[in-house]
């Protein structure tokens, strides 16, 4: 009896230890641009799997007149990147407008606070089995009144990784 009992606990413990090496390590990303000389950004965490890519900012330097939109896309998946990412964005005035009949709309809570607003496309998700988010930040700052994130992704792909997806966008800050 004490054998099975030894064999039983040392398959738990390898069983442990397997579970422990698929856990995915997550890195911190700041994001710096200069709106107008002032030093602008945000940080969030990642898995270190998913790829990065910035807007260079410094282009819109030379248009202040069009109140640039500032931010970077997280590629979810290295084999589909035009369709698994989230974009977090920061701009000076609102260049999206969510008037559309296929959005639901609700709350975007971390923690139980109010932090903005989720937009949910139904439409897509309907007919197209995609997951497509928008999720606008309330902003305290008068000077960057819109912030937000856009998450596409196949509901195959969304499903299985959302875990990671909502310790994103929790770890935000602007």
């Amino acid at each position: 009896m004490k054998r099975k009992n030894i064999l039983i606990i040392l398959l738990l413990i390898l069983i442990l230890a397997l579970v422990g090496c698929e856990t995915e390590e997550y890195k911190t990303h700041t994001f710096n641009y200069d709106y107008y000389e002032e030093e602008n950004f945000f940080t969030f965490e990642y898995p270190e799997s998913w790829e990065i890519v910035e807007d260079d900012a410094s282009e819109f330097n030379k248009f202040p007149e069009k109140s640039p939109d500032f931010g970077l896309k997280i590629y979810m998946d290295n084999e589909k990147k035009d369709i698994n990412f989230i974009s977090i964005f920061e701009g000076v005035s609102s260049s999206l407008y969510i008037y559309d009949e296929n959005l639901s709309k609700e709350e975007f809570l971390i923690d139980g606070e109010k932090k903005g607003y989720i937009y949910s496309n139904t439409f897509l998700l309907k007919e197209y089995d995609t997951v497509s988010k928008i999720i606008t930040y309330e902003a305290d700052d008068e000077n960057h009144a819109w912030r937000y994130v856009m998450i596409s992704s196949e509901k195959e792909f969304y499903d299985k990784n959302k875990k990671k997806i909502e310790r994103v966008l929790k770890s935000i800050e602007f």
